[in-house]
């Protein structure tokens, strides 16, 4: 099986920022904004790491500034979850073929409900995940177009968070609604934090 992906390999900074286009991750097609422009997305291949198939890391990097996260509306019920933490160990625990509610971040309970409109912070934890759906995920022109203001750690975790420059997130979506985890509906990233 062949995949086709949407990065492009940029040698040198273009003149113009916007120049990277609309870039979208390989199964999901997120894409990211900040100060109204696109953020280049890096892709490093790590299914020799991940027993799960040939899923891949993809760099964002992201200033301090508020960004945003844009996906293609799937459906009416659409729910992206997106689980932020310190080190790569949340990769380990989300594979193809779990239920949902087996992988410890995405279990019943565990869904940070966020104020109905955004800006957002994500919380960055390894015990719970941040819940878009509905008015959250801020719909326009077919559009999912969420508004996040910046990281925070959870207060009530058991593990203390100190947040880095580096953050690892795990970004899932049931997207044919069968409580299964599917190859194509759970992307990782590394956020670096300038």
């Amino acid at each position: 099986m062949v995949a086709v992906y949407n990065f492009v390999t940029v040698k040198e900074e273009p003149k113009d920022p916007n120049e990277y286009g609309d870039q979208r991750s390989p199964w999901l097609e997120l894409s990211f904004q900040q100060s109204k422009r696109y953020v280049k997305l890096d892709r490093v291949d790590i299914h020799k790491t991940y027993k799960d198939g040939p899923h891949y890391l993809i760099g964002v990097n992201l200033s301090s500034d508020p960004f945003r996260i844009l996906i293609p509306q799937k459906s009416d019920g659409d729910a992206l979850m997106i689980t932020p933490w310190v080190d790569n160990t949340i990769f380990n625990q989300i594979k193809r073929g779990m239920k949902v509610f087996e992988v410890p971040y995405l279990c019943k309970g565990c869904g940070l409900a966020k104020a109905r409109y955004g800006p957002f912070e994500l919380t960055v934890s390894k015990e719970a995940v941040n819940y878009f759906i509905d008015t959250r995920l801020g719909t326009v022109d077919g559009t999912h177009n969420i508004s996040i203001s910046g990281f925070a750690a959870r207060a009530q975790d058991a593990e203390p968070v100190t947040i880095g420059d580096n953050l690892y997130m795990v970004a899932f979506m049931d997207i044919n609604n069968d409580g299964i985890v599917n190859h194509a509906e759970y992307e990782f990233y590394k956020i670096t934090l300038d």
